[in-house]
Formats: structure tokens, C-alpha cells, sequence
């Protein structure tokens, strides 16, 4: 990995997902990963939709436009497409353990996806408090999905396709606005 940001961001990934496993295997059981053709349709359906949300949202609102371009020139410039799918993989699968495997369980849908708006905010400015609701909201719809198919693995599809989607998008739109100049 040529991008210190996507090294760093693995290694707690895993240190995330390590955590989620040693905590719910020791005071809780592990979330169900079964999941039905039906949960699957769905999930990539929600996660279609909430990325086309995202895409609305960025394209209307100041906030997410600057966020947007942060993520763009510090995380993913020079990934490759590989890169990016990894950590789309990656942070699907250890967040999803976390958040909904983990902390749902424990404090609950609202209490988890407020966390989970918190920690996705990369700056502390008015702009990223409206991120931090934004993003929430999309942890709660993560949540829904979760006790809605009774699997794990409805949200880490979902959560996937949000963030890989949103990645691509990222990268061509920047991509094209350079080749405009």
C-alpha cells in the first residue's frame, strides 16, 4: 500500500474487528452471518439507496462537498482500485462486527449509531457535527437492517456497497474535474 493513511487504517480495522471477537466471544455470542437470497437483495438495495442518498447529499449540501474532498485528498488519491475494494471489504466486515455486533447489542440501535456517526467525522467544525447526523442516520438504517434480517451479514453487504460505491465515485468525480481543467 502506497497510502500511509490506508496502512494505518488497517491496522485498526483489524485491532477493531480483533477486539469485537475476543469481547463477544467471552461475555456474548457471535452475531448469526446466515443470511437468505432474500436478505441479500435487500441489503444491496439499502446499500444502493443510501449511497445514492449520500451522492444527493453531497452534491446539494456544503458540508459533505468539503468532506468529500478531504476524504478524497487524503485517503484515497492514489489507491488503487484493489485498495479500495480491500478496505470497503475490510471496514464492512470490522465496523459492522463492532457497531452492530458488538455495541448494538450492548447499548442499543440509537446509542450505536450515534457512536458510529461520531467516529466517522473527520473534522470538528460545524460542517462535521452535520456530517457526524448524517452519518448516524446511516448507522441507524445499518442497525434497522441488522435486527430487520437477524444477520450480520445484511449490514456489513450494505456498509460495503456504500463505501465502495462512494469510493469510486469519489475518485472518478475528482478525476473528472481535473480533466476539465
Amino acid at each position: 500500500m502506497k497510502n500511509r493513511f490506508l496502512f494505518f487504517s488497517t491496522i485498526g480495522e483489524l485491532f477493531l474487528l480483533a477486539v469485537s471477537v475476543f469481547i463477544l466471544k467471552k461475555f456474548q455470542q457471535m452475531p448469526d452471518f446466515y443470511i437468505d437470497s432474500l436478505g441479500i437483495y435487500t441489503s444491496v438495495l439499502v446499500g444502493v439507496l443510501v449511497f445514492l442518498l449520500g451522492f444527493y447529499i453531497s452534491k446539494v449540501f456544503l458540508f459533505a462537498k468539503r468532506i468529500d474532498q478531504v476524504l478524497y485528498i487524503n485517503v484515497f488519491k492514489q489507491a488503487s482500485i484493489l485498495e479500495m475494494f480491500y478496505i470497503s471489504v475490510l471496514s464492512a466486515f470490522s465496523e459492522e462486527m463492532f457497531f452492530r455486533g458488538l455495541m448494538q447489542e450492548f447499548l442499543g440501535i440509537y446509542a450505536a449509531s450515534i457512536f458510529f456517526g461520531i467516529l466517522h467525522t473527520p473534522e470538528i467544525s460545524i460542517k462535521g457535527l452535520f456530517y457526524a447526523i448524517y452519518i448516524s442516520f446511516i448507522g441507524f438504517i445499518l442497525g434497522v437492517l441488522y435486527t430487520q434480517q437477524s444477520s450480520i451479514l445484511a449490514p456489513m453487504i450494505a456498509h460495503f456497497i456504500i463505501n465502495f460505491l462512494g469510493i469510486i465515485h469519489l475518485t472518478l468525480y475528482n478525476k473528472f474535474l481535473k480533466g476539465k481543467d
